[in-house]
């Protein structure tokens, strides 16, 4: 009986983060695409690509969070001294 070969599956999605770099947990809004359209433009205008970011840093700053700003690539925190407007 001939051995048959085996492909390896290829994993799929994103790699796994190094320890320590993950969120503890997710917060999910629900809003209308108009509010969503709002706060994509509001990235933008900030000069953010990623607009989960540009939420993350507003909403820090609102909780007046002591890191009051966005993590940088090297891990460190940028500080915003960006007020939130309100919509």
């Amino acid at each position: 009986m001939p051995k048959t070969l085996r492909k390896s599956k290829s994993r799929r999605g994103r790699k796994p983060m190094e320890p320590g770099k993950s969120r503890a947990s997710v917060l999910t809004v629900r809003m209308q695409p108009a509010e969503r359209e709002s706060i994509d433009a509001a990235a933008a205008r900030d000069g953010v690509a990623v607009v989960s970011d540009w939420v993350r840093s507003i909403l820090l700053i609102a909780a007046g969070h002591a890191s009051l700003g966005k993590e940088t690539e090297g891990g460190g925190v940028e500080p915003q001294r960006r007020t939130p407007q309100r919509m």
